[in-house]
């Protein structure tokens, strides 16, 4: 299963005896649980992890106030900023910046106001950004005209997104091994003897754009297959 929401469903089959293989992004849920989730097959990808990457590559890039962009700005641990603020730290940059992207915004114009408005309140030279869903956009302009922030900023995404291939210049993001997380979810689950497991994943960094996209593409193919 993928998403703590079903957590408690899982709690309900393990205790009925089922073999729990649980895909997420990050610990905080295990650690809220705690020992309830002995005996599981669990793997996690490090958000925090590819957030401090992310982090690292702006600030490596002469970038000196990089903001970092999210839906869950709210919430406690969230991966995305604990690993932003955990990088700002490690660097000693006393600036920091944390939007919250409106949830409720299918049509994405509430997460481009946001943005903009963050942007107007406390400017930001760069932007770690959680790719909200649902955004209508103009491809033959770039992300930052698109969101009415100056085209100098210098945007990164959380994860991989096709629509990183689609402006220009492409955008440099988060891939994380998610076809070898599922063939080790799946052996896990199917091997002769089941045994608990905790494991954890760390993302790539993707900056050619040339090569993210041909990767991405083939993961396309792949998948329709």
């Amino acid at each position: 299963a993928y998403s703590p929401w079903f957590l408690p469903v899982l709690m309900e089959l393990n205790r009925r005896g089922c073999r729990i293989a649980m895909v997420n992004d990050e610990t905080f849920w295990c650690n809220a649980y705690g020992s309830a989730l002995l005996g599981w097959a669990i793997f996690t990808n490090r958000v925090i992890d590819g957030a401090m990457q992310l982090t690292r590559y702006l600030l490596n890039s002469g970038c000196k106030t990089p903001a970092v962009a999210t839906v869950y700005a709210n919430e406690p641990d969230e991966p995305l900023v604990k690993g932003y603020l955990a990088e700002l730290a490690e660097n000693r940059i006393a600036y920091s910046n944390i939007i919250r992207i409106p949830e409720n915004s299918r049509v994405g114009t509430g997460s481009l106001t946001a943005i903009a408005e963050a942007y107007e309140k406390q400017p930001f030279d760069s932007l770690v950004l959680h790719y909200p869903s649902g955004l209508h956009l103009r491809y033959d302009r770039s992300l930052q005209a698109n969101i009415g922030i100056p085209e100098e900023v210098k945007i990164v995404f959380k994860n991989e997104h096709d629509d990183a291939f689609r402006f220009s210049p492409h955008m440099p993001m988060m891939r994380y091994p998610w076809k070898q997380i599922g063939k080790d979810a799946a052996a896990a689950l199917l091997c002769e003897r089941f045994e608990p497991i905790e494991k954890f994943y760390r993302g790539k960094l993707i900056l050619n754009s040339e090569e993210g996209l041909e990767q991405y593409l083939q993961s396309v193919s792949l998948t329709e297959k």
